[in-house]
C-alpha cells in the first residue's frame, strides 16, 4: 500500500516539474518564425480579399534554407483576377521562380534571409507585383511583357541586386515603387515597347 502511495506521489511531483519546465522554457519561435507567421496572416487576408473568380491561386510558405518555390500559372481569359500568387520564404539561399501569363496577374512575394533569388516572368495585363526582400546579397530578376501594371519592390540589406526588363503598349505609364536600402546595391531597369524578350 505504501509503495502505491509513493509511486502516485512521485508521478504527481514529476508531472508538476514537467509542467513548470514547459512554462519556463523559452518560446521555440525565432524572430524569423514570428515574422513568417505574421506575413502568412497578411497573405491570408490578401487571399480572402481575392474574389472566388480567381482561376489560378497559389499560396506557398517555406521556412529553412535552400528552398525552391516554382509557380507556373496560365490563364488568358477576360477575368480581372485570373492569377494570384502569395509566396513567403524565410531562410537563406532560397529561390522563387514565378511564371504568370494572362489577365489580372497578382504577385505578393516576401523573402527574409540572405542570398535569396527571385526570377519572375510575367506576360499579361492588369498586373500588380509586390516583392519584399530583407537580407544580404539578394537578387530580383524580372522579364515583363505587361500593360496596366503596378510594382512595389523593396530590398533591405547590403549587396542586393534588382534587374528588370519591361515592354508593353502601356509600359511607360507611371506605376513603379522601388526602394533599396543598404551598401553595394545595384539596380538596372530597362523599359520600352521595343525591348526584346528573351
Amino acid at each position: 500500500m505504501y509503495a502505491f502511495v509513493l509511486v502516485c506521489l512521485l508521478c504527481c511531483v514529476a508531472g508538476s516539474a514537467a509542467a513548470q519546465w514547459n512554462a519556463e522554457a523559452p518560446s521555440s519561435q525565432t524572430e524569423q518564425q514570428v515574422a513568417l507567421r505574421l506575413e502568412a496572416e497578411q497573405n491570408a487576408a490578401t487571399r480572402a480579399a481575392a474574389a472566388t473568380n480567381n482561376l489560378n491561386r497559389t499560396a506557398l510558405t517555406q521556412q529553412g534554407n535552400q528552398n525552391t518555390g516554382v509557380v507556373n500559372q496560365q490563364y488568358t481569359g477576360a477575368f480581372l483576377s485570373g492569377n494570384v500568387v502569395n509566396l513567403t520564404q524565410a531562410g537563406d539561399a532560397n529561390s522563387a521562380v514565378l511564371n504568370q501569363t494572362g489577365a489580372g496577374l497578382r504577385t505578393d512575394l516576401t523573402q527574409q534571409g540572405n542570398g535569396n533569388q527571385v526570377q519572375s516572368d510575367l506576360v499579361g495585363n492588369n498586373t500588380t507585383t509586390s516583392i519584399l526582400q530583407d537580407g544580404l546579397g539578394n537578387q530580383v530578376t524580372q522579364q515583363l511583357l505587361v500593360d496596366d501594371r503596378t510594382y512595389r519592390i523593396q530590398q533591405q540589406g547590403n549587396n542586393n541586386v534588382l534587374e528588370q526588363r519591361e515592354s508593353g503598349a502601356a509600359a511607360p505609364r507611371p506605376g513603379y515603387d522601388v526602394r533599396m536600402v543598404g551598401d553595394g546595391i545595384r539596380i538596372k531597369v530597362e523599359q520600352g515597347v521595343g525591348l526584346p524578350m528573351p
